[in-house]
């Protein structure tokens, strides 16, 4: 018999069409077993209309994706818990392959689907949005290299929860590569499943920003959560921009040269964002990004 399994959506904002987006993608899953269905509004006020969930509906008032997920994991039935994102669109056989896969060994705690670019323009994408897939949807390499399963296409073991404890609230961006972290250090192995894999929106401009500006509050938080401050959280944006640029120096990488040069630009631009935005987060106190 196939176990029962949860699907969490965090979900901030207002864009209500992109997130029904989703939710028809997942009713249309060929899984054989029972899902359910947990969306979380985590707006400070609801803006998620009941009648719009074919499934359960929560409200967490309290800011941060993680803050979410984990309202989801106290009411969540499944024996396996599938999360992804409200500005994804998952394919049909999602939770089949993902599910086969994770229940395939023992061992395995968590398995990471393929993410894949979902453009905006019918005649192709644009810079900013192959920019985006080329560092930011590298779902293969975060299981293989890095250790951890992003959120946005995240299946796991209901079990494993309840052993190492949930997501760490304190950050607003990483909370799943430090829960991954717990999931090894615990002895399990993660896998990742090209098959069970959904379509996340690559990002423009604009949302290449606000990106940055929450990868910068991730660094800010990580370097407060060990004690240290601004020096730490700059030295460790700085190592990841280091690595981006190798990255596009690396001619084994499926690159154009053109497109080399322009990302090798919009790093650059990007990395004055992060920077302007861990010195506010220093100078006034205010909280990192979270959208």
């Amino acid at each position: 018999m196939n176990p029962s399994v949860s699907v969490v959506v965090p979900f901030y904002g207002g864009e209500l069409q992109r997130l029904q987006r989703l939710l028809d993608s997942v009713a249309c899953q060929d899984y054989a077993g029972p899902v359910e269905l947990i969306v979380v509004d985590n707006n400070e006020e609801p803006v998620v209309p009941a009648t719009a969930i074919g499934g359960r509906l929560l409200h967490e008032p309290k800011p941060g994706s993680y803050v979410a997920r984990n309202a989801a994991l106290r009411e969540a039935t499944g024996e396996i818990i599938a999360f992804t994102d409200s500005d994804c669109v998952c394919t049909r056989h999602w939770l089949s392959r993902g599910v086969e896969e994770l229940l395939r060994d023992p061992a395995v705690g968590v398995v990471g689907g393929g993410v894949l670019p979902l453009t905006a323009c019918r005649s192709g994408p644009s810079i900013t949005e192959r920019y985006d897939a080329f560092f930011h949807m590298r779902q293969a390499h975060y299981v293989a290299n890095m250790g951890f399963a992003a959120t946005a296409n995240c299946i796991v073991r209901r079990s494993l929860f309840d052993e190492i404890g949930p997501f760490d609230t304190r950050f607003r961006s990483g909370g799943d590569r430090a829960w991954c972290g717990k999931v090894l250090e615990a002895g399990y192995t993660l896998a990742y499943c090209a098959d069970a894999a959904v379509l996340h929106d690559a990002r423009r401009l604009d949302g290449l920003v606000l990106k940055s500006r929450r990868l910068a509050g991730q660094e800010w938080s990580r370097a407060r959560t060990a004690g240290g401050g601004l020096r730490e959280a700059l030295r460790a944006d700085l190592r990841i921009y280091a690595m981006r640029i190798r990255r596009l120096v690396d001619a084994r990488e499926p690159a154009s040269v053109p497109d080399r040069l322009a990302f090798g630009a919009i790093s650059l631009m990007l990395q004055t964002v992060r920077i302007a935005e861990l010195v506010r987060i220093r100078v006034t106190g205010g909280s990192p990004e979270r959208r």
